[in-house]
């Protein structure tokens, strides 16, 4: 285990397998691996894709992956941070990782708003599995929740508990499918102003949206009732929908001034 890096490696190989069948790659994609470390998921991976680009920021791990007896032929190593990597030159590409757990959200955030994916696979710590794939009124539904159902539709596949990793860690783990919605990037105000909102998630939706834009609250009551949203409401009850009319009528109505 990579303490430093937060890593506990799979050692199941039914899990890889289910892995590896949920990412579906054919000859004609390129797989692209975040952390792949000892290589149990990378080895299935190789065995139907088209090529495999190992990511792996560690320097012995990464020279272990050259030893994969599967089609070795069609890995590409790259032994750098993924966090620190230009996306764009990977071409089209899968995502596929066992994420480690304290590096799994910027790496999402990273993924996601960029245009040439598909669909990722990524086994994630279940509380973040959670929060990606929440429903409104629930208390795991939040920014996070808003940010990736902007840009991908999210599905848990299955989940996998601690036994399936060396050392086991202490917290259950999902396997979580992302497709690609392939949409613009949003007006740059609007995640800060989703994040604010959530910063107040425990007040009515008058208070939270008062702190997160310029209006009055006359004005913001105003834009509320137009939308058909009881201003008690609390910001985890609101859908994703309702933020982005919500949004659109406070910078529509602020513009107009």
């Amino acid at each position: 285990m990579r303490q430093k890096l937060g890593q506990n490696f799979l050692t199941d190989i039914n899990v890889a397998q289910r892995i590896a069948d949920c990412v579906n790659a054919s000859l004609s994609d390129t797989v692209v691996e975040i952390g792949p470390g000892r290589g149990i998921l990378t080895q299935r991976l190789l065995e139907k894709a088209g090529s495999v680009i190992a990511v792996e920021i560690d320097k012995k791990l990464s020279e272990r992956l050259k030893t994969l007896p599967a089609r070795s032929k069609i890995l590409e190593l790259v032994n750098k941070d993924f966090l620190d990597l230009d996306l764009k030159t990977f071409g089209n590409v899968i995502y596929a990782s066992n994420l480690p757990y304290c590096a799994a959200t910027p790496i999402i955030e990273k993924i996601l708003p960029t245009r040439n994916w598909d669909r990722a696979v990524f086994m994630l710590q279940k509380e973040v599995a959670q929060r990606i794939c929440a429903s409104p009124d629930s208390k795991e539904y939040g920014y996070f929740t808003i940010y990736c159902g902007y840009f991908a539709s999210a599905e848990t596949l299955f989940d996998v508990g601690p036994s399936a990793f060396r050392p086991a860690p202490k917290v259950s783990s999902s396997v979580v499918r992302f497709a690609n919605k392939k949409v613009p990037g949003p007006d740059p105000a609007f995640f800060p102003f989703i994040k604010a909102c959530f910063s107040q998630r425990r007040k009515n939706m008058l208070n939270a949206v008062s702190r997160a834009s310029l209006l009055s609250k006359p004005d913001i009551a105003n834009v509320l009732k137009s939308i058909g949203i009881d201003t008690d409401l609390r910001p985890e009850n609101i859908s994703f929908e309702q933020y982005r009319d919500i949004f659109d009528k406070i910078y529509g109505h602020l513009h107009a001034k």
